[in-house]
């Protein structure tokens, strides 16, 4: 059930200010970092500041090789299950990235 069907909200995704998500599964949708950077809105700077202040944080650990400090960052990379965003099987999982796929990452 989609969250406007749920609150009886009565209108399409066009309408929404916010993605209508369907609690019971997952959506295959994803942010492109290089789109929300070329556009000019206040959640669209936002987001790239964080995202960019993330990648220079990682850099300077690097460089100052502190790689446990640095790989630590990306043990945070995974999903809130709520979000219902990505490519779970069946039931959403709130997944993202793995251990495994952080350490290849890394």
């Amino acid at each position: 059930m989609r969250v406007s069907e749920h609150f009886g909200l009565n209108k399409s995704q066009y309408e929404l200010d916010f993605v209508d998500i369907n609690t019971n599964q997952d959506l295959p949708l994803f942010l492109d970092p290089y789109y929300l950077s070329i556009r000019n809105d206040s959640w669209s700077l936002n987001t790239t500041r964080t995202i960019r202040s993330f990648f220079s944080h990682f850099l300077t650990l690097m460089r100052a090789n502190q790689d446990d400090l640095a790989r630590e960052l990306f043990s945070h990379l995974h999903e809130p299950n709520e979000t219902c965003l990505g490519m779970s099987l069946g039931i959403p999982s709130g997944r993202g990235i793995g251990t495994q796929d952080a350490n290849d990452i890394f």
